[in-house]
Parts: structure tokens; sequence; C-alpha cells
């Protein structure tokens, strides 16, 4: 019998444990993969607190006086945290959901307090589903695979769990397993299963402390099936949605990096995509960060388009960006600075891997696009088309000028050209053609013959040039008459300053970088709105086809040309030998504008974006990333940061007191809720096994308890003494008195000795006896 009650015990103590370590452990990685900052030692309380809670909750004969007790103390602490710390509960809880609805759609910061409601309800979503999934073991050996399954993932992008706890969430697994496969041997109670704990322990703590790398498991085979079937699933879909619809054979922002899904204006981003969409190599010394994918004309109210009427250009159009900028620094005499360079050519080999498309990527400025395949392309409007959509393993070479757009000098003659429509009507002369000038240097940069010299300062080129301004002033300025005017009041505040076109354009461009956040959790635009409105007054946050398509009408509304252009940003961080990868993760979107007199000029309003991004210096022989002063910007920013924060921190040491007081002494109150629980659980436990035990083992139970109690009393059992000689001794005990124990023991040896069933009245009895037992053994 004592080894029935033993097994119970440890049987019900082993899966209250493993209940908890599981909840604990979910807990852990659900806000560890969320990012959320919440110490180990809050989830290790609320998940015990939960588990307690809920298990004495299952059983509603329990004692009233311990719910008494506890409902007394929670009670108490209610009107300590009301009065002493003047929290309002009903307000807490209402700005702690508002603060996770807006936390979770990517607005505020941090708060630890407001983030241990949602630890609380979740807690008590997972012990319910944890404990429905332990009623039955096909379920438990599902959760078992999927809790693996989730630490695979977890390594897979990098989140680094703590190793004790790596070690808990293994061995809770594997325990699950190793039950069902003993019961699936023949049968088996949990006290048979947690001899077995020993050795799963043992072998998950060997497991732990072998050598292993310092950087978490990359599950490079697990990664690569599962982004296999991925793209493979992507691909068909994609595939799908391309058969009979040529239109959509080109290169798309929102397929690469975001997805219309749940959203009717610019499109919805899906963070952290890493399908590779084509693989990039150069030679060359400078790097450029933006690529040009698909130039769009036309604004809806709530995504871009191309107009339906783009001209068919000749299959050379695209390299008149370069030459429109040949051509107006050839009339100025514009010189370079000793001290840094103004052009260069950079050549790139684009290689497809994930990406179809008949999109051609190119630099800004490029003025060569060769197939390796032969294949034909041609311009439609200002993008480029090859004839057939790329697949895997094409490739084709394209090559550019890219030009130092913050030498002084340019951008004097840039700021100093007036809106005149007239520009290109009139004959220029031509002032650049020496040695040390700008247009000398640029075509210098690559092997352009006499001829295209020639043509490209020629007064034929001047006259196509005009036309094709009037072509950019026509499609460029388009604004929907839906669109709200104070977008264009905005507009005009916030250049009220500025004198030319080139600094309205640089004052939009900075006030979005400084006065709205970056954010991928965007709510879907409300029906009737314009989207560039609905962003600039009232959502105020946004991603990169926000940021381009606000500078891009708002520059509008200033009679600037501007066109919204899908490409990607390239950072030269994942490399395979002399391939760069590019992933969907790079797709981006930025706004050009045009400058009658130059051309087009690129202005990214995202914040963080990689303007500026070379280093122009002779000195410095090379490129360098921007990253690098952002860096160091940043670093200012967190070093004034840090500053601020110390001195609030002086300032309010009193508070600093309070504050830890009252942690202190919620601690302190959960420490004793948790004793309290732990203790009533206990005995809950055991009154539950005494309730399934037959008359038999009810009665066995009893005299064991009595036998103790008189052992307390001075009157237990000698070694050696059998029931019936330790019955005999108490008859002879002139000090015991208590004759219905003598007769209890004359009945418990007929009852051990015998088959006979026991009755109700003799359980009673028994039960009866031991309490008049513990009462006196108490005096």
């Amino acid at each position: 019998m004592e080894i029935r009650i033993k097994t119970e015990i440890i049987s019900e103590l082993y899966m209250f444990i493993r209940e908890f370590s599981i909840t604990m452990l979910i807990l852990y990685g659900i806000f560890k993969s969320l990012g959320w900052e919440i110490p180990f030692f809050y989830l290790f309380l609320i998940s015990l607190l939960i588990v307690v809670i809920t298990g004495i909750l299952s059983d509603f004969q329990i004692k009233k006086m311990f719910f008494g007790i506890l409902a007394i103390f929670i009670v108490i602490i209610l009107l300590v945290m009301v009065i002493l710390f003047k929290i309002k509960i009903l307000l807490f809880l209402q700005n702690a959901f508002h603060w996770n609805y807006e936390y979770f759609k990517g607005v505020g910061e941090f708060n630890l307090p407001y983030s241990m409601v949602t630890v609380f309800i979740l807690s008590l979503i997972i012990i319910k589903i944890v404990r429905y999934m332990e009623k039955y073991i096909i379920l438990k050996v599902i959760m078992a695979l999927v809790l693996l399954v989730f630490m695979i993932i977890c390594g897979m992008n990098n989140i680094q769990w703590n190793a004790i706890l790596t070690g808990m969430m293994l061995f809770c697994c594997f325990d699950i397993i190793v039950e069902a496969y003993l019961v699936k041997a023949g049968g088996m109670t949990r006290y048979t299963e947690a001899c077995l704990a020993p050795f799963i322990a043992a072998a998950v703590f060997l497991a732990i402390c072998f050598p292993s790398d310092k950087q978490p498991i990359k599950w490079s085979w697990a990664n690569y099936t599962i982004n296999s079937i991925k793209d493979n699933v992507q691909d068909l879909i994609y595939n799908i949605e391309q058969f009979g619809n040529e239109e959509k054979n080109e290169f798309d922002v929102k397929r690469a990096g975001f997805s219309e899904e749940g959203t009717n204006s610019f499109g919805k981003l899906i963070d952290e995509k890493e399908r590779n969409m084509f693989f990039l190599s150069t030679k060359s010394n400078i790097r450029i960060r933006y690529l040009n994918g698909l130039i769009l004309d036309t604004y809806t109210g709530s995504q871009w388009k191309k107009d339906q009427n783009s001209y068919d250009s000749y299959v050379e159009e695209y390299k008149m960006d370069l030459y429109e900028k040949l051509y107006n620094l050839y009339h100025t005499d514009l010189m370079k600075t000793p001290d840094e360079y103004f052009a260069k050519k950079i050549s790139y080999k684009i290689r497809f891997d994930k990406l179809e498309t008949k999109t051609v990527f190119r630099p800004e400025n490029s003025f060569s696009i060769e197939s390796d395949e032969n294949r034909e392309s041609n311009q439609i409007g200002d993008n480029v088309y090859f004839a057939d959509k790329g697949k895997k393993g094409d490739s084709y070479d394209v090559s550019a000028v890219i030009m130092n757009m913050d030498n002084k000098n340019l951008k004097q003659y840039i700021r100093g050209l007036i809106k005149n429509d007239d520009y290109y009507k009139q004959m220029q002369v031509g002032k650049g053609n020496f040695e040390g000038s700008l247009f000398k240097e640029s075509i210098n940069a690559f092997n352009l013959s006499e001829d295209q010299v020639k043509y490209i300062t020629s007064n034929d080129f001047r006259e196509y040039l005009f036309e094709r301004s009037k072509r950019i002033k026509e499609e460029y300025l388009q604004i929907p008459k839906e669109t709200p005017e104070r977008v264009r009041e905005l507009a005009e505040d916030i250049t009220k300053d500025c004198t030319n076109q080139y600094d309205k354009a640089e004052a939009i461009c900075e006030y979005l970088k400084d006065n709205y956040d970056y954010s991928t959790k965007i709510d879907q635009l409300p029906e009737g709105k314009d989207a560039v409105d609905y962003f600039l007054f009232e959502q105020k946050q946004g991603y990169c086809i926000y940021f381009a398509s606000a500078m891009a009408i708002m520059c509008r509304y200033l009679d600037i040309p501007t066109r919204y252009v899908e490409g990607v940003t390239l950072d030269y961080s994942e490399n395979d030998e002399e391939w760069y990868k590019v992933k969907t993760k790079s797709a981006h979107v930025w706004t050009e504008i045009y400058i009658e007199g130059f051309g087009w000029i690129r202005m990214d309003p995202t914040p963080g974006s990689y303007d500026n991004a070379i280093n122009w210096s002779v000195n410095n022989g090379g490129w360098q990333e921007h990253i690098n002063s952002d860096n160091k910007s940043t670093e200012k920013i967190k070093v004034s940061a840090k500053e601020d924060e110390l001195q609030t921190l002086e300032d309010n040491s009193f508070d600093r007191i309070l504050l830890w007081i009252k942690h202190l002494f919620i601690g302190l109150a959960l420490s004793v809720i948790i004793v309290l629980l732990g203790i009533g659980t206990f005995k809950w436990n055991k009154k539950r096994i005494y309730k399934k035990s037959s008359n038999r083992e009810k009665v066995f139970i009893c005299m064991r308890k009595i036998i103790l109690n008189l052992e307390k009393q001075g009157y237990g059992i000698k070694e050696g003494e059998t029931l019936k000689e330790f019955k005999e001794r108490l008859e002879k005990d002139e000090t015991f008195d208590n004759l219905d124990i003598i007769k209890l023991l004359d009945c418990f040896q007929n009852i051990r000795y015998s088959s006979k069933n026991v009755t109700d009245e003799e359980v009673y009895l028994a039960e009866r006896l031991l309490v008049l037992n513990k009462a006196q053994s108490k005096k």
C-alpha cells in the first residue's frame, strides 16, 4: 500500500513539473522570438502560479478554508497596490490591452508591466492546451515534435536559447516520446517514466556539455529543404499567375518584398523574406547601392502603375538619362576638384536565380546592356525589358557611369537652374570640352566614340531633349484630382524658404526622414482615403513605398517631375565566392526628380537609406559604405541618450527606491502565494489519491496515520513486534485508555490477513478514529 501511495504522489508531482516546464519554455520561446525583453524570473513565477492555480481549481471539492485564505491574501495585495502605490487596476488593464495592440502593430516602446498581462493570459491558454493534450498520448507526441521543430526554427533564425532551457526543452520532448514508446510496449505508470527521467536528463546534459561552436546551430539542411519546398511552391503559384499575362512578367517590388494581401493600398511588407532573386558580380572598385528595376508614372490614389499609353522607345532609349547629363555638362565650364573624383565607370554581371522576370535591373546612367544568350531587349517608356522572361542561370552584363552628385560645383550649378520651359529651345554654347572639366572626366570614364560625342553635343540632340522634356512633364506631373489639397499646402509650407527646384525636393526628402517613422506593420487603408494623404496626416509611419510616394506627389504639386522607382538596394554582405546574393528583402522603392538643364536625380526619403554611399576622395582610392558614417551618428545618438538617461535617474533617485520597494513587495507577495499554493497542491493531491482508493486501501491509509500518531504519543510499535503483539501490549498498558483504537487494531488485523470486503462502516470508523487520534496527539 505504501508503495502505491508513493507511486501516485511521484506520478502527480512528475506530471505537475512537466506541465510547468513545458508552459514556461513555450512562453520563453515565444517572447524570445518576438524580441520581448521579459526577465526569465518573471516567466518562471507566472508559469508556476498559473499551473498551480489551474491545477487546484480543477478539483471543486477543495477545502473552502484554503480558498478563503487565498482570496483574502489577494484582496490585501490589491488594496496595498491601490492605496500605497496608487495603481488603478481597471485603468492599468485598459492601458495594458491598448499597449499590447499598439506594440504588436510596431508602435511605441516596450513596457514590462503591461507585457505581464500578455504573459499571464498567454500562459493560461498554453496550460489549458498542454493539459488537454496530456490526456491523449498521440497529442502529446505531436506536441513534443512541434516543440522540437519550434526550437529548430529558432536556431535557423539565429534566436539563441539559454543552454539550460534548451536542455529542459529537449528533456521534456524526449520524455514524452519515451512515455509513448513505453505505452506502446505494454502499458506503464508515470512512476515508471519518472524512474527513467534521470537517464534522459543525463543524456541531455551530456549532449549540452559536449564541445560546440560558439555560433548557434545553422540547421543548413533544414533551411535548404524548407526554402526549396517554399521556392517550388512559390514558383508554381507565380507561373500560374504569369500564364497568359505578359504584363506580369515585369519585376514588382510587392512580389519581391511586399504583398497586397490584406490591404488595398501600397502593399503590406513581408519581413525577412530570404528568397534569393539573383546574383551579382563586379570587379569595379566603386560599388553602388541602387539598381533600378521598374519605373512607374501614374498614381491612382492607392497605388502606382504604368501609363497604359507608354510609348515604345528605340532600343537604346535608356542611355538618354546619361547622355542628357553629358550634354548639359558640355555646355558648362564646371571643373573637377583636385581632391575628389567626379565620374567612374562600373560594370556588373547579373545572373538570375529564383526571380523570373523580363525586367532588366540596371544602375542609373547605364550605357550598355549585353546578354550572354544574345537575348533581345527593348524599351517601353523608361523601362527596359528582355524579349523573353529571364530564368535561373540566365545572365547579362550592364555598365554605367556613376557621377558624384555631392560635387560642390555641380550642386551649385543645379541650384542655379530655374524652372524654364524653354531651356532646351535655346541654343547652348559649348564650354566644357577641356581637361579637368566635369564633362571631360565623364566621357573619359567610358569608351565614347568621337561620333557619339559629336551627337550628344549637337543641335539635333538639343532638339531631341526639348521634345523629351515635354514628354517628361506630361507624364511625371500627374496627380489624381481626389488627392486632398492639404498635401499641396504641406509641400508649399515645407519649401517656403527654398528658391530652386533642387532645394525644394531636398527639403521634402529631409522632412519625411525627420518627421515620420519607418514601420512594417501598417493598417489597411480606410476605404475612400488617399494613401499619400493618409500617410502624411494620420498614419505618420510606413515603409519605403509610403515615403517614396509621398515625396513624388508633393514634388509634383511644386511642378517638379518625379518618377517612382522600384528596384533593389545592394549591401554586399552575402556572397558566394565572387557572386553577391541579392535577396527579396533587398527590394526597395525611391524617388527620382527631373531638373531641366541636368536630368534625373535620385533622392531616397526613406529613413536609414543609402544615399551618398560612395567616398569619392582621391586619397581614399576606392569606395566606402555609407553605413560607417551612419554608425558614428548612431553611436553619438546612443551616447547622448545614455547621458540623458543617467541624468534622469539621478534626478529621480527617490522614485527608483520606491520602485525597488514596490517590486520587492510584489515579489514577496508572489512568493507567499506560491508557497501557499504549493502546500495546498500537495494536500489536494493526497486527498485526491485517497478518494480514488478502494475501501480496503482507505483503511490501510488511516491505520498507517494512526500508528504514526501513536508513535508521537509514545506508543509506537517496537522493532520486530507484530500487530497482534502491539495490540496486546496496549491492552496491558495502564496509561493507554483508548479502547476504540484497540478495537480498530483488532479489526484491522482481520482485514489485513483476510480477503473479506471492507464495508463503508469500517472505513467510517477508521476515519473517525483518525480524526480523534490526530486531535489527541496535538494536546
